[in-house]
């Protein structure tokens, strides 16, 4: 044997060990009867037969093929059919020497299929990873199935705190619109900004949604990277996709102001407003019997806040700030610097369109003229929210 035919030998072998090696490394996995709920058990069956074919396309697991489960719980004499609760597939499982089983149902209502698919780990019992989805038609089962199964076995690779629960991109339509798979049974409303990342959690755009049916929602791409958006990347919710913002405020007591604010990433802002809150009263001039105007007012306050989201449209925050405080004695005025602060809700009316109510108090912590120069104030209005690519 020369020595390039020893070399070629010793390739041979290391390549058939290497990828024994990988082989070994999969995670041994089965496929059991899913549940049929209002609907027919063929199709049922079908959903099943469609989970066990995409793993075995996506090759990243040793999958038991539905003939050798047949096999073996025969032999070991387990009853196969309505294996649908927990502690029958946790034994079908440990029958069939597997780390995990895939479990889920079919289920329809009102004419809408949903259909639902766990991982459950053998050893423990619990289900590590279940995702759900929904269509009209049994043609969708397909690309419902293979859309299922890609997101379950991704998950172990994408940080689920940058995913927004379940939404994705389903179907790029052209070059701006694209189908997102979910709609108003999702309480998907039309002008919700969703920035869009991959599966490693890379910005990759934005979308807003222009359109929502009632399991799917048609989006606009508002604002795409280098990196192009393609079906299957994810969705998170972006409130703040929009910065600046010019409002008009009606304050209570006072009169009505113009304000101008901006939001960050990191749930902070600032809104500056033009004009004043405070109130007038009236002294006596000694002798005369005439009455003399004064007034505690305060002037631009200017606010930090910190957002904090209650759903996909509504937003409460809490700040603090500076405003020039204006004590009026007659022709006589004082000007002071006086802290701030502010709580409030933001609503998301449609697309750059938000309404606020919020409250502000203003701390003078002294008297003028007899007079506390603390003032509150209630606040309502409306802001247009400009778009600023982030």
């Amino acid at each position: 044997m020369n020595r390039n035919t020893l070399i070629i030998c010793l390739s041979i072998v290391v390549l058939c060990f290497n990828n024994a090696y990988s082989e070994n490394q999969k995670l041994n996995i089965a496929v059991a009867d899913f549940n049929a709920r209002n609907v027919s058990e063929l199709d049922s069956a079908a959903i099943s037969d469609l989970v066990r074919t995409e793993l075995v396309r996506l090759d990243s697991y040793n999958v038991v093929d539905r003939g050798n489960m047949e096999k073996i719980l025969a032999e070991q004499k387990f009853q196969l059919q309505n294996c649908t609760d927990q502690e029958c597939i946790i034994k079908m499982g440990r029958l069939l020497n597997v780390e995990k089983i895939v479990t889920g149902y079919v289920i329809k209502i009102e004419g809408v299929y949903q259909i639902s698919i766990s991982f459950v780990n053998v050893e423990t019992g619990k289900i590590e990873q279940s995702e759900r989805m929904r269509c009209i038609n049994t043609r969708d089962f397909a690309k419902l199935t293979e859309n299922l199964v890609l997101k379950l076995t991704r998950k172990d690779e994408v940080s689920q705190s940058n995913i927004s629960t379940g939404l994705q991109i389903t179907e790029i339509i052209d070059k701006e619109k694209i189908i997102v798979n979910k709609g108003k049974f999702d309480n998907m409303r039309v002008g919700g900004i969703y920035l869009v990342i991959n599966n490693k959690s890379q910005k990759k755009g934005y979308i807003r949604i222009i359109e929502t049916g009632n399991i799917t929602s048609t989006a606009l791409i508002i604002d795409e990277r280098e990196s192009k958006i393609s079906a299957e990347d994810f969705l998170k919710y972006s409130y703040f996709y929009y910065r600046w913002g010019l409002g008009f405020k009606i304050s209570f007591p006072s009169q009505a102001m113009i304000c101008l604010n901006y939001r960050d990433d990191i749930r902070l802002g600032f809104e500056l407003s033009l004009g004043e809150n405070g109130t007038d009263f009236y002294t006596s001039i000694e002798g005369s019997g005439q009455m003399r105007v004064n007034c505690i007012k305060y002037m631009i306050p200017i606010v930090i806040r910190y957002y904090s989201f209650i759903n996909d449209f509504l937003t409460a925050y809490t700040g603090g700030g500076l405003s020039l405080g204006r004590y009026g004695y007659g022709n006589e005025t004082i000007y002071k610097i006086k802290p701030v602060f502010c709580m409030g809700l933001e609503w998301l009316l449609y697309s750059q369109l938000s309404a606020c109510i919020d409250y502000k108090q203003y701390v003078g912590m002294e008297t003028f003229m007899d007079h506390s120069t603390d003032i509150g104030s209630f606040n309502i209005g409306v802001s247009y929210h400009f778009i600023s690519k982030i």
